[in-house]
């Protein structure tokens, strides 16, 4: 057993201080930690161009304003009242934005967010003239209408109906109506993550890819295979140096996301309705909870494109053509859109490493089935991304014990 751990800690090393690794590892590192900072960078201008504030100076002055609302009902009272503060708002032309006039800035920034909410229920595009109009019977009902939407987008799937009846039971259990808190530090977190995943995921493409081939770009192949262990200690040594560096690299960079969106915007909200970030999220979550669901799918897609990597590694004698191939299995489902009414297409596609990096594809409302079995997203993506990762194991483990060695 002795030897086994003597042979991780080698490819471990061998695998990290590598000179290309290194460079990578701290140009992911750097990357990744000033990201999270690249919304409060700058500063904000009005329509003339002329600087009104630092934009840190208009996350500090929103983040006043929500805390001063945190703990209040999302009701008929809270909403009219930011309906009455937007009423203040006069008309613009079109030379002038709405945000840039005195009463607003004054009286209705600070619920900005409420009418944001009551957006995702009414109409994405409702305009500030559109809500100045809205009706108290209106506002007296924005969860009915949010269940009505609910089961409208649904019905607009080609989801079955038990996949229907199960995210509206689902809908069912979340206790409304919502309290308002402050959840920007956790936002952030969770749309950071997508970039974040993806940094890491590249970082260990560039890592592992020669854990393999480049023993035959080395010509060291023959020596190995023809050793003692060289068939079977040092394989699974190499394979558990694979998911070590990917768990271990993708939990550190998670670590100083959340570190960093903490201590900037600050802690407030875990215990706040994940509808508060969208109010038509079928799951009874809060923002903790989904924060950990998230990263538990971040780093099983990191887990499952690095043992795609591995298994590339172990059929091919380039370690260029596994780093170009992984970066395409990344990067093209970036741009690739499936209809929703596609449904089959549309599960398979989310299914893809670089997609299940993505928060809204977790917690979607589109449900996978199995022999009439219904599986939440959040659920069946990481468990689908560690069932692939350890299908590969005996097929790389195959691969290069295999390979021909002239």
């Amino acid at each position: 057993m002795n030897i086994f751990y003597d042979l991780v800690r080698f490819e471990f090393k061998k695998s990290v201080f590598r000179k290309s690794s290194a460079i990578a590892i701290i140009i992911g590192l750097i990357v990744s930690a000033l990201s999270v900072y690249g919304t409060i960078l700058g500063n904000s201008y009005d329509r003339d161009g002329n600087v009104v504030c630092s934009k840190y100076d208009e996350m500090v002055t929103d983040r006043s304003y929500a805390r001063k609302l945190s703990g209040r009902e999302i009701d008929a009272d809270l909403i009219e009242e930011a309906r009455t503060a937007y009423a203040s708002v006069p008309q613009t032309d079109s030379q002038t934005y709405y945000t840039d006039t005195k009463e607003y800035q004054e009286k209705a920034r600070q619920y900005s967010e409420i009418f944001n909410i009551v957006r995702n229920v009414t109409s994405p595009h409702m305009s500030m003239e559109e809500f100045q109009k809205l009706t108290p019977q209106t506002a007296g009902h924005i969860y009915e209408m949010r269940s009505e939407l609910q089961s409208q987008l649904l019905n607009d799937t080609s989801m079955s109906e038990n996949a229907k009846s199960f995210v509206l039971k689902k809908d069912s259990e979340i206790t409304t109506p919502f309290k308002y808190d402050y959840t920007d530090g956790y936002r952030r977190f969770m749309v950071i993550m997508y970039s974040t995943a993806m940094i890491s995921a590249a970082v260990c493409a560039i890592i592992l890819a020669p854990v393999f081939s480049g023993e035959f770009g080395a010509n060291t192949a023959p020596i190995i295979l023809s050793t003692k262990h060289g068939k079977g200690k040092l394989i699974r040594a190499k394979l558990t140096v694979v998911f070590l560096i990917t768990v271990s690299f993708t939990l550190l960079l998670m670590l100083i996301n959340y570190a960093e969106c903490m201590l900037m915007w600050g802690r407030d909200g875990a215990s706040s309705p994940i509808q508060l970030m969208y109010m038509l999220i079928p799951y009874n979550m809060t923002y903790l909870s989904a924060a950990a669901i998230y990263c538990l799918s971040i780093l099983c897609a990191c887990i499952m494109s690095s043992a795609l990597t591995a298994l590339l590694s172990s059929k091919l004698r380039s370690s260029f053509a596994v780093i170009v191939i992984i970066s395409l299995t990344l990067i093209v489902p970036m741009f690739i859109h499936v209809s929703e009414n596609n449904i089959l297409l549309y599960d398979l596609l989310q299914l893809l490493p670089s997609n299940m990096m993505n928060i809204w594809a977790v917690v979607s409302s589109n449900q996978y089935e199995i022999a009439g079995l219904v599986i939440p997203p959040y659920i069946f993506m990481p468990a689908f991304a560690i069932m692939i990762s350890a299908l590969t194991i005996p097929f790389s483990y195959a691969g290069f014990s295999r390979q021909k060695i002239s």
